[in-house]
């Protein structure tokens, strides 16, 4: 399985993507994509609320709560997560996922070159965040390309989730 993904975590610039910002230039882009309704890392959280019901209720302070607690809490600081497809003729489609801290697209089989182009392109338009490929083996990842240049699919408010607001000053009176 591949991957090409732009993401933000622990990137210079200290932004996050606004999904819903990211999802209107991929309308545009990808006309032919399939677009899924909702936030997906909220509805994961509730899948997870739904098939862990029994072990809730037996044990509500248990594991499962746990799990459900940890999604939740995912989906609040890196969420909203939107998800779509991409038709590829002759193969599985490509999975596109936009989220606060990534925009990226996965794949199970060799992209034909065209289409490999126009995924970067769309990824480098989106204009900040390090562009990453999976290495050889896929275990690891390469960062190809470092943006820093503007972005209209910026959350408008500042502040991410992964960077800990810096503690104020404080100036000893002796």
């Amino acid at each position: 399985m591949g991957f090409l993904e732009l993401t933000l975590y622990k990137h210079p610039s200290g932004v996050a993507f606004d999904p819903s910002k990211v999802i209107a230039k991929a309308r545009a882009a990808f006309p032919e994509a399939t677009f899924i309704p909702g936030d997906q890392a909220a509805a994961e959280a509730q899948r997870a609320e739904v098939f862990l019901a029994e072990e809730l209720r037996e044990d509500p302070h248990g594991p499962a709560r746990t799990v459900v607690a940890s999604l939740r809490r995912k989906a609040k600081s890196y969420g909203p997560s939107f998800a779509f497809t991409i038709p590829v003729a002759g193969s599985k489609p490509i999975r596109g996922l936009a989220r606060s801290v990534a925009v990226g697209f996965h794949f199970q089989e060799p992209l034909p070159v065209p289409i490999r182009e126009r995924l970067y392109g769309f990824l480098k338009c989106l204009g900040v965040g390090f562009l990453e490929v999976p290495k050889e083996g896929g275990k690891t990842h390469d960062i190809v390309a470092d943006l820093r240049g503007s972005s209209d699919c910026l959350r408008d408010g500042p502040g991410v989730p992964w960077l800990k607001p810096a503690a104020p000053a404080t100036t000893e009176v002796g």
